[in-house]
This record gives structure tokens, sequence and C-alpha cells, in this order.
């Protein structure tokens, strides 16, 4: 293995020794575990220049080394944090090089045009082509459905996720039944179709039973994303009857499980759902539910308190617990400002 830097079968990088001592060391640390000697010089010292060749260029020199890494950040600035949506493109591009994609809405408005690297993808609705195909896919091939695709395509103007949950609303509605193939049980008239998602979206969360709907609204409150623990406190129900009522709320795609090291993690299939639910709760029972959040992430996370600062004022500030919400709205200020992240925490700070 002398002179190898990676192992041949997986890839990853292999242990070295260090010149001081000889003693082998992983091959990504710093200084040797033994006898302390700077082992970063070395390595750099060692490794071979990796350059990636775009496909135009011409064929000659050959490539120095084998192995070539493109990082590909993908990121949604409508979902992330306030200093994603406001970064500049240069500290952008510098921090995630060479490839940095984010999605965003038509509405959104952003700097970033006029950059020489920068280059705009449209994901435009789908054509009646792949409408009719993702038709097909979702509610079979029956001649007899062919009248109510060619209605769901007309409605939902080639909107992928408006379509999903059209489907999902007939099925639940009983105009569908799916028995190994789909078939239309009973006659239906467009008329009595919302036209928009948020009103499909309203009209399935209406159709849930009480408590499963009085539990997506609490979810709701909670965000777009909540751990399995938080939920287990803040709802108003045993842990069993919970269990039951989040797989039927995934089985009905209201909801996903998500990978998350240690807790249970879920988040709401689309944006759009958590905001319908959310806006269903009535404004009192709003504030109940944030308060009830609030001391729930306080109980929770009670050796881990600066982590949730800023939730917990969102939380407070939407209860109208005044005196909390201050509290954290200044620690929460603080913290950013310590982090040198000022923007964020000027704005903490002036909404006391």
């Amino acid at each position: 293995m002398s002179g190898k830097q990676f192992c041949a079968e997986c890839g990853s990088p292999l242990p070295i020794r260090c010149p001081q001592c000889g003693a082998e060391t992983k091959a990504n640390a710093k200084f040797c575990a033994d006898c302390g000697t700077a082992l970063a010089a070395i390595a750099s010292s060692t490794a071979k220049e990796i350059r990636i060749i775009p496909e135009h260029a011409d064929a000659s020199p050959a490539i120095d080394g084998e192995r070539k890494t493109v990082t590909a950040l993908f990121a949604d600035i409508k979902g992330s944090t306030e200093l994603m949506a406001e970064l500049d493109p240069e500290e952008a591009r510098s921090i995630i090089d060479p490839a940095l994609k984010v999605n965003y809405r038509p509405e959104y408005r952003h700097e970033w045009s006029g950059r020489t690297y920068y280059t705009q993808l449209r994901l435009d609705p789908l054509g009646r082509d792949s409408a009719d195909e993702m038709l097909r896919e979702l509610l079979g091939d029956a001649p007899e459905l062919a009248p109510l695709k060619r209605m769901i395509a007309n409605r939902t103007e080639g909107n992928p996720f408006f379509i999903e949950e059209i489907a999902e609303a007939l099925f639940e509605e009983g105009v569908l039944t799916r028995n190994g193939s789909t078939k239309l049980a009973r006659p239906f008239s467009g008329a009595t179709l919302p036209t928009t998602v948020q009103g499909i979206l309203a009209s399935r969360i209406d159709r849930l039973a009480p408590k499963e709907k009085e539990l997506l609204q609490t979810l709701a409150a909670i965000g777009r994303e909540f751990p399995l623990s938080l939920a287990k406190r803040v709802a108003n129900c045993s842990d069993a009857e919970l269990d039951r009522m989040l797989s039927r709320l995934q089985s009905s795609e209201f909801i996903y499980e998500q990978p998350a090291a240690g807790d249970i993690e879920y988040t709401f299939k689309h944006a759009l759902t958590q905001e319908v639910a959310y806006n269903s709760i009535l404004i009192d029972r709003r504030k109940l539910l944030h308060d009830r959040i609030g001391q729930a992430i306080e109980s929770l996370f009670v050796e881990r308190i600066d982590d949730h600062l800023k939730d917990l004022a969102h939380h407070y500030r939407r209860s109208g617990n005044q005196p909390k919400a201050i509290e954290y709205l200044r620690r929460a200020g603080e913290q950013a400002i310590a982090q040198s992240f000022y923007e964020e925490g000027i704005d903490q700070l002036s909404k006391f």
C-alpha cells in the first residue's frame, strides 16, 4: 500500500504514518495523537492537485489524479433562514464552490441575475403530455376515467402538487375507489371542486376525523418540521393514540417522517399544507397552542435552551405572553450579534 492515498475497494482515505514517531493515524488528522507533530502541512505537500476540465476542452494534457469531487448545495430560499435569503451572492459563491443551486417561487426577488455565473433554470408547469403521464401513474388507464383526468389537468394547469391533492381528495370523497385498479365509484361534477390548491387542502383537512384535524392543526402551530418528542409534549392524547394518528396523517400524505439523528422527526408534505392547517385554527386557540408549545420547548430542551431561542421568541410572541417574548427576543438578538450575525441580531432586538 506504499504511496497509495485511497482504498482501492471503497475509495476512502487510507491511514497515514507520522514522519516523526511513525505512529499510524487517520488520514484527515491535523496532529499526531502520539507525539503532537503537525500533519496538515505534510498532507497538503503530498496531495495531488485535482482539476476539473470542461467537456469541450481539449483532451490533452491528462488530468492530474483520478478522483474528483463536485459539491452542489440545493437550498430552498423561501424556507431558509434570513441569513441565507440575504446572503451576498459573492459570499455564497465563496462558501459553496463550485456549485450553488437554489429554488424559489416566481414572486421572490433577488440580486443574483446580473452575475456572470448565474443561470436561471425555469421549472414550468407540466405540459399536457407530462400531466397525462402523471395522472396515469396516479389513477391508472381505465377509459372511464378519461373525462375526469381531462378535468383535473385543466383545473390544475399542470401544477404537480395540485394534481396530487385533487387525486387524494377524490379518493377521500369516495368519487374514486382503488381495489387493484382505480374506478369511478359515483358520478362527479367538476363544479364542486375547489379552484385553488389551498381550497383543496382546506376541504381535505375538514374531512379529517375531529381528533386528527386537531392534531394536524397543533403540528402546524409547531412549525414546518417537528420532532416526535415535542409533538408528544404538546398533543392532547396518549402516546399510542398519537402514533396511530400520525400514521394516518402520513398515509393521507399530509406529513412525512424524515431521517434525523436521535429523535424521530416529521415534516409537512408542503409549506402550503402547513399554512392552510395553521390558518384554520381559531385565533384564541392559536394563542393557547403557542403558549403550550413554548412551555414544552422549555421543559424538553432545558439543557440546550440556547439552541431554541428564536423558536421560543416566536411562540411566546404569537401567544401574547409579552414578558417571555421580550426575554427570548433579547437573548436571541444578543446570541446572533455574538455570532456576528448583526442584521439578524438587530432584527430580533427591534421586535421588542
